[in-house]
């Protein structure tokens, strides 16, 4: 039994993961086991008769002296933490003792000492002071979640950009107090999806302050994944970057109204050299004809009556143009406010309704009075009685004119009116890209000027909605009008 006792005891010693060893007391080596060897790199011969402060780094030195004068002082066994000791290939490793005095033991005589190596320990402490260090100095803001996505702990750069303290945030998940009325949903459905997928990754979005403000942030995410490769943590960098946003905002707007008066310019050529042009001349060569005329003839007075028409014809031209240049100064300053759909489409019906009755229109209207858009009254109305008016213009000879007025969907994304007509309708296909220009017709109907199109299309742009429309010859016409 004894016999085994001593075996067992030497496989503790030799392949444990502690290091056993013996010293005088003024540290020289008396024994060391062979697990000193594995960790260490020393066979017990080398380090046998060598003094342990030779191995020790000589800023820890202090310490172990200081520890070795309390061994010798007191019986108590003395814990010495984290001191370097040189290893056989020379580098130093992180070692935590434990000392007991036995010197007065008649059967020992020694120092015992219980060491073990904590370098990886020490390393990864030493490593996370330093990241907890950069974090809470950093002036981004940090959040580490947890596997789950709750937030389990901010750096005081949060707290500043949000207003949202550690306890106010811990244990929640972010878009429940930080996402709001513009916070697109979408974006944040696509976060959740990318952190499945455990790759780094940024993304922008608008968040919202403790206070209601609004802010936009570039969030960069790190995923940290334990030896198995499973999810153990979400590391997020906030940066604020609503100015820069809003410089980039600013910059598409001024882009895109440089695009749209250049638009503007090319139409407003277009009007002057051709809807302009012929008029004038009209106007320019039948002064002269009736120069040349005795004015009590009857061709003097025809040729009157074309020179009637024809300034008739320019001083319509005129009046359009100086109706859509005063639209384009007013844009600018465009009163938003909510608007019922229903009334407004009903206020174009009831005005137009000598219109319709003399042409045979009739109007199915389905829209519920509690539909409320964001818009310009006089700009709504203004779609629906264009719209009416078309339908009238265009209608079929075939067949009574019919036009459904619906509402297809409304929520928090907007609404979607469809406006349908069983008109003459047109080739969407050779229409192509003219379809909102300005002077721009797809009938040989003469009541047509080729602006109510434009008219609806620069409304909704301005309201922020748009306009799609499909048609099909000899069916009819249907345009799906988006609000916001």
């Amino acid at each position: 039994l004894v016999r085994q006792k001593d075996k067992l005891h030497q496989v503790l010693v030799e392949h444990g993961i502690d290091m056993l060893a013996m010293f005088d007391q003024e540290l020289n080596f008396l024994y060391s086991g062979g697990s000193t060897f594995r960790i260490m790199g020393y066979l017990p011969e080398q380090l046998i008769g060598t003094n342990a402060l030779r191995y020790i780094h000589p800023d820890d030195i202090p310490q172990v002296q200081e520890a070795l004068r309390q061994i010798l002082t007191s019986q108590d066994t003395v814990k010495l933490s984290n001191f370097r000791f040189r290893d056989a290939k020379g580098a130093w490793r992180w070692i935590e003792t434990t000392v007991s005095n036995q010197l007065k033991n008649p059967n020992v005589r020694t120092l015992v000492s219980n060491s073990r190596d904590i370098t990886n320990r020490v390393k990864s402490r030493l490593e996370l002071e330093k990241l907890s260090l950069v974090a809470k100095k950093t002036i981004n803001g940090v959040v580490i979640f947890d596997a789950n996505g709750r937030v389990e702990w901010v750096n005081d750069g949060f707290t500043r950009i949000t207003g949202y303290t550690s306890a106010e945030a811990v244990g929640k998940f972010p878009a429940v107090f930080l996402a709001g009325e513009e916070t697109d949903m979408v974006t944040i459905q696509r976060i959740r999806e990318k952190l499945r997928q455990d790759q780094p990754f940024t993304e922008e979005v608008i968040t919202y302050k403790k206070s209601g403000q609004k802010m936009w942030v570039a969030l960069d995410f790190t995923p940290v994944l334990n030896d198995r490769g499973e999810l153990l943590n979400v590391i997020a960098l906030q940066t604020e970057i609503t100015e820069r946003k809003q410089a980039e905002i600013q910059q598409l707007k001024f882009t895109q109204d440089l695009y749209r008066q250049n638009n503007d310019l090319q139409q407003f050529t277009y009007v002057v050299s051709h809807n302009l042009r012929s008029p004038v001349a009209n106007v320019m060569g039948l002064v002269d004809i009736l120069s040349t005329l005795d004015k009590a003839s009857d061709e003097f007075d025809i040729t009157l009556a074309y020179l009637k028409k024809s300034t008739g014809k320019l001083d319509s031209v005129l009046k359009d143009l100086n109706m859509i240049l005063s639209f384009r100064d007013k844009e600018e300053f465009i009163e938003i406010v909510a608007v019922g759909v229903a009334e407004k489409c009903q206020q174009a019906v009831e005005d137009l309704q000598e219109l319709l009755q003399r042409s045979g229109g009739k109007v199915n209207m389905d829209i519920d009075e509690s539909i409320v858009v964001h818009g310009n009254k006089s700009y709504i109305y203004s779609i629906f009685h264009n719209l009416l008016t078309n339908s009238v213009k265009y209608r079929s000879p075939k067949r009574p004119l019919q036009i459904d007025i619906r509402c297809i969907s409304s929520d928090s994304n907007g609404t979607t009116i469809s406006f349908q007509d069983n008109g003459l309708g047109f080739d969407i296909a050779l229409a192509g890209d003219k379809l909102f220009k300005l002077y721009k017709r797809f009938h040989d109907n003469s009541e047509g000027r080729g602006v109510g199109l434009f008219l609806i299309k620069s409304h909704l742009d301005a309201m922020g909605g748009r306009v799609e429309v499909t048609s099909e010859v000899d069916v009819g016409t249907k345009f799906l009008i988006y609000f916001r």
